[in-house]
C-alpha cells in the first residue's frame, strides 16, 4: 500500500511511456518537506523531468537505501536480437503484482522462462 498517490500503470513501463517516478517517504520529507502537493508535480531526475505519481510507505525499503523508483523499460524483445547479450551482464531487480488468478508458482515459472 502506498503512503500517497498510486503505483505505476502498465503503459508507463513501455517504450515511449510517461516519465514518472515514485519517491521514498524519507526523500519526500527531506527534499519536499512532506508537501502532499508534490504528487502530480514535475521534478528533475538526472536532468529529465518526471511526474511524481506516488510516495512509498516508510516500511518499503527495497532495495535498501533506494529513494526513487522509475518504471523499467526494455526497448526490445527478450526473445529477439539483443536480449541474449543483455541477459549476460544485466540482472534487474523486479517487483511485480500478480494478476488475479495467477499463483506465485506460475509467475516464477514464467519469469524463469525469460
Amino acid at each position: 500500500m502506498l503512503y500517497l498517490g498510486r503505483i505505476f500503470v502498465e503503459a508507463e513501463g513501455k517504450p515511449g511511456g510517461s516519465d514518472v517516478l515514485l519517491l521514498s517517504r524519507g526523500l519526500w520529507k527531506r527534499q519536499f518537506g512532506g508537501d502532499t502537493t508534490v504528487v502530480g508535480r514535475s521534478v528533475l531526475l538526472n536532468g529529465i523531468a518526471h511526474i511524481v505519481v506516488g510516495i512509498m510507505p516508510e516500511t518499503f525499503v527495497f532495495p535498501s537505501g533506494t529513494d526513487v523508483w522509475i518504471p523499467m523499460t526494455v526497448p526490445f524483445s527478450w526473445n529477439g536480437t539483443g536480449g541474449e547479450a543483455l541477459r549476460s551482464f544485466f540482472a534487474p531487480m523486479v517487483i511485480a503484482r500478480l494478476k488475479p488468478g495467477i499463483s506465485a508458482e506460475t509467475a516464477r515459472q514464467r519469469v524463469r522462462a525469460l
